[in-house]
């Protein structure tokens, strides 16, 4: 008898944990449908680097920014945004204006970093986007190519969840919006990368648009 109370025992241990793989399985199925129906492709946790932007990136015609300053992203990718320029693509960026009270709540929700600084990290910013328009300028005509367009506006109206929007040479439009919870900063947010894009580039565009709508707000950095 001992052996069978064994048995049964043991017969029912397996059966709860296979009852219990099977429950994670289907909450994970369910969350992957979910997020597929929100056009979710990826989540990524706090401040974990993205493999597939890089490629994204080397492979879009078109490249819209928004950030408070973008240092980070234009410091960490000028190169590829050089290579993108002078191959003819078209860079879009929404940075926050400087020396604005926008700045100083930014900073106040931030906690780590002066207003005062933060607007200096917008102005480097800028004189690395020119420095980037330059370079491509120069690797296109060494190269008999058309050089593509930088543009770059500024918003002040209030804090964004902040992304990079790209589209490739088919049309495939690709995102990564951060889901921005200050004190943390933006590139220690969670960073959600949607496929199915649409809905993310009408965010940038409307803050593209209510940018436009005041031109001193508005720097072209075209050739």
């Amino acid at each position: 008898m001992d052996w069978l109370i064994k048995e049964i025992i043991a017969a029912v241990i397996l059966s709860i944990i296979a009852t219990g793989v099977l429950s994670t399985l289907i909450i994970r199925w369910r969350l992957a449908i979910e997020r597929k129906n929100c056009g979710i492709k990826r989540i990524y946790r706090y401040g974990k680097s993205v493999r597939s932007q890089e490629s994204t990136l080397r492979n879009s015609r078109v490249i819209n920014v928004l950030g408070i300053s973008a240092n980070s992203f234009i410091a960490s990718y000028r190169k590829i945004l050089v290579d993108h320029v002078a191959n003819g693509g078209i860079l879009k960026i929404l940075l926050a204006t400087p020396d604005t009270d926008f700045i100083t709540e930014a900073s106040y929700m931030e906690k780590c970093i002066k207003d005062y600084e933060l607007s200096e990290l917008i102005r480097s910013s800028l004189g690395l986007i020119n420095v980037i328009k330059e370079e491509a300028i120069d690797a296109s005509n060494a190269n008999n190519r058309a050089c593509g367009n930088i543009i770059v506006r500024h918003y002040n109206t209030q804090l964004r969840n902040q992304g990079i929007f790209c589209i490739d040479n088919n049309n495939k439009k690709c995102a990564w919006l951060s889901v921005y919870t200050p004190p943390r900063l933006s590139a220690e947010s969670i960073l959600l990368e949607y496929d199915e894009s649409d809905i993310c580039f009408d965010y940038f565009d409307r803050i593209w648009e209510i940018a436009n709508s005041e031109p001193s707000k508005s720097i072209a950095l075209s050739r």
